[in-house]
């Protein structure tokens, strides 16, 4: 791989290629949008009417956020990418990756975090284990070989246990693979434990691809996936901005749960340690998947798991609301669940509902350098 070295003064053609206002990638991407209504008008109004849907609901699923459009500009930019520029690319995101999380070792996989898993576990069928650190997903290989242990976190009010996890591995005398996927942005941020040095690996997705982090060196085969779109988000990262935006919405998340509580809803621990606000719902999952639906229909939308509500409130905070919007929203939220409840007609308390939905996303709209990524996935 090649190194990185100082950038040099250019000069003619190179020069003209320069990153600027003026340079041929910003007219490319500037171009593309209105090239796009032009000539495919259809996809064009399907992709502009997608987005007005997303800006004029309020996202409270546990995973949504907002993107800084470069993280995509980044990935599109890349595409045409290959050879020494690939290696650059890849080996910035890398060196990024190392600095940020503190990991000796860090590879790129163009593949889901689930595949990097089942490849770093030697291919060997995974099975479940019992709830040795609840909500999370832990499931290890069968006797009889090198054992390997694999936590998949779960957006959960409160942080991972990895100190518990290695001890379990111990005992299983298994190596510990922890995938954080749903929490690696609290990770960045410095607002929840590393698995690091609990974990040999830990895996996450990362921009569309998968970063694969460990003490030792990893022996997988080298890739060159969407490395432009993942050293932006690992810059993003780094950043105090960053960091303060996600104290916040820890912060917006641990008001919500105390309006709720005091509204009468369970909540699940009796707080929050991050993002996630999870509401019990007395073991009843149709009341659970009709409270969803229930408040899908006036813009705001949760997940319902099983039987309980997961909140998440990274979204909301990247478009400015705080303590005095959770309380809104709270509220928002007790009175669709009462018209459930005490089976109250609908019509007029959902219009209600409907219209004070419309009023938060109209006051507080997705900022103009945002794109509202309702299930990110690799993006944190």
């Amino acid at each position: 791989m090649e190194v990185l070295s100082p950038p040099r003064a250019a000069h003619g053609p190179v020069a003209a290629a320069q990153p600027g206002p003026r340079s041929p990638l910003s007219r490319y991407l500037a171009d593309a949008v209105d090239v796009l209504a032009e000539e495919d008008p259809a996809l064009a109004a399907v992709l502009h009417e997608a987005h007005a849907q997303q800006e004029a609901r309020l996202h409270l699923t546990a995973t949504a956020t907002l993107t800084d459009p470069t993280v995509p500009a980044a990935f599109a930019l890349a595409l045409s990418a290959g050879g020494a520029a690939g290696d650059r690319m890849e080996q910035l995101a890398l060196e990024r990756a190392r600095t940020l999380f503190g990991a000796p070792h860090a590879r790129l996989l163009s593949c889901t975090p689930a595949a990097a898993v089942a490849e770093l576990a030697g291919g060997a069928p995974l099975t479940p284990l019992t709830d040795p650190a609840p909500p999370h997903e832990v499931t290890a290989t069968a006797e009889g070989g090198p054992r390997t242990l694999v936590a998949t976190l779960r957006p959960a009010p409160r942080a991972a246990d990895f100190t518990r996890l290695r001890r379990h591995a111990d005992e299983l005398g298994a190596r510990l693979i922890v995938d954080t996927t749903a929490v690696t942005r609290l990770v960045a941020a410095g607002l929840h434990p590393s698995p690091l040095p609990h974990a040999e690996v830990w895996v996450t997705g990362l921009g569309g691809a998968t970063l694969v982090l460990a003490a030792d060196v990893v022996d997988l085969p080298a890739e060159q996936p969407a490395a432009a779109a993942a050293a932006r988000l690992l810059d993003l990262a780094a950043r105090d901005d960053y960091r303060s935006a996600t104290a916040e919405a820890v912060a917006n998340a641990r008001e919500l749960a105390a309006e709720l509580q005091m509204l009468g809803w369970t909540v699940a621990t009796g707080g929050t340690d991050t993002t996630v606000v999870e509401l019990c719902l007395d073991g009843d999952a149709p009341r659970a998947a009709a409270l969803r639906q229930a408040l899908a229909s006036v813009g705001l939308l949760v997940d319902a798991y099983d039987t309980a509500l997961l909140l998440g409130t990274q979204a909301v905070t990247l478009r400015g609301c705080r303590g005095g919007e959770m309380r809104q929203l709270a509220a928002l939220l007790t009175e669709i669940r009462r018209t459930i409840d005490d089976a109250r007609p609908t019509g007029f308390h959902r219009q209600s509902a409907r219209a004070a939905v419309r009023r938060l996303a109209s006051e507080f709209p997705v900022p103009q350098r945002s794109l509202v990524t309702p299930r990110p996935g690799e993006l944190w």
